[in-house]
């Protein structure tokens, strides 16, 4: 999804605002120059954390702040299975007690991990509560109910392999011998061989003896677990190749319920924690935007905002950084030509405003005046 960097509010045409929000945006492109230097896969295996351990830990440090060509701040991401948070720690101590450990880094030693401090680490996690610091993933809740129901499966083939058959069958004329021959024949040639079971006799007849292949059996077994591993990913049927009865639309709807359920509350999770933890943390004021929250392709949002532009309904400088790109200094405009007014033209035109109903009023007094003048002159 497409995203900005903007400067404060009361500084939204400041120059040297401006450039520091481009300096911002520049660092965030390119948060490291490790394994995630870009930031599509510094997003994506943020992404791969939160999904398979159900919570990503981000390093941060802050760049050289005198100098406007260095790096803004610098963003690593740590392996989160080997932090753990300090049970001491409490928000009256940060600073001075250290709130997570790190027991994989180069640094740690056989008696403990090494300390990192709040302002150096913060977590990124979808869900929390009150007793758990990382609940389940996706990947684990999915695990989880495959796992419980494997076992379930397992206590219904021991309970209905050992349960009292509800038929009997009977070999009419045969004797103890032929049952005993025909039972030894069945379970050594028929049961677990997948042969086809043949008996001697007068004529050809077939019987059906039961399911065929995995499509009669009490639900299909793949199609099921697929859609047990959907639901933990609050993903649909279709993701995962179980195709259903539908149409165009259908099909449209579905693709727009995965980007609403699934994608995009991911996608503003990790932009709130990116606007709070790093540019908000470090450059108070400056926000982190995304520009648009729809499922739409870059040709889609091409063609929304030239068109929203030709309405006049957006200016220039929105209809770009609806697209993905940076505003045009120089001031804004509309497609009609006309420039968008500053607050300076606000400004001059409220004062212009009441200036034009100082003097009106003035007027009307002055008439007021006038009238009671000759009033009392008629009196006289």
């Amino acid at each position: 999804m497409p995203w900005t960097i903007l400067p404060p509010e009361d500084l939204i045409r400041d120059p040297d605002a401006i450039a520091q929000a481009k300096r911002l945006r520049s660092a965030l492109k390119q948060p490291n120059r490790e394994e995630h230097n870009l930031y599509s896969k510094f997003v994506r295996a943020i992404v791969h954390e939160i999904i398979t351990i159900g919570v990503a830990a981000v390093e941060r440090h802050l760049g050289d702040p005198g100098d406007p060509g260095a790096q803004a701040f610098w963003l690593f991401l740590a392996n989160a299975n080997n932090i753990q948070l300090n049970q001491a720690w409490s928000p009256q101590i940060a600073g001075i007690e250290p709130r997570f450990f790190d027991y994989g880094g180069a640094g740690s030693s056989l008696l403990g991990g090494m300390p990192i401090f709040t302002e150096d680490m913060f977590l990124i996690q979808m869900d929390t509560n009150t007793y758990e610091l990382v609940p389940p993933s996706p990947l684990e809740l999915a695990y989880h109910m495959i796992q419980a129901w494997l076992g379930l499966g397992e206590f219904q083939n021991i309970t209905t392999s050992q349960a009292v058959r509800e038929y009997i069958l009977v070999l009419k004329g045969a004797d103890q011998n032929d049952v005993d021959a025909f039972r030894a024949y069945w379970e050594s040639d028929v049961e677990g061989s997948g042969k086809i079971p043949i008996l001697g006799g007068e004529g050809i007849q077939v019987e059906k003896l039961g399911a065929r292949n995995d499509d009669e059996l009490y639900l299909r077994y793949t199609d099921y677990i697929l859609r047990i591993i959907a639901v933990a990913f609050d993903l649909s049927n279709r993701d995962y190749g179980i195709t259903e009865h539908d149409n165009r639309a259908t099909a449209g709807v579905a693709a727009d319920t995965v980007f609403q359920d699934a994608i995009l509350p991911m996608g503003l999770c990790i932009r709130e924690h990116l606007e709070l933890e790093v540019i908000n943390y470090y450059f108070p004021g400056f926000r982190l935007e995304i520009t648009d929250t729809e499922p739409r392709s870059q040709e889609q949002e091409a063609a929304t905002a030239t068109e929203l532009f030709k309405e006049r309904l957006i200016s220039r400088n929105e209809a770009r950084m609806r697209s993905g790109h940076e505003a045009l200094p120089g001031g804004d405009l509309f497609a009609d030509g006309l420039a968008v007014p500053t607050e300076e033209d606000v400004g001059d035109a409220q004062q212009s405003t009441r200036s034009v109903s100082v003097a009106a009023s003035r007027r009307v007094q002055k008439a007021k005046t006038q009238d009671a003048i000759a009033q009392q002159l008629r009196l006289f």
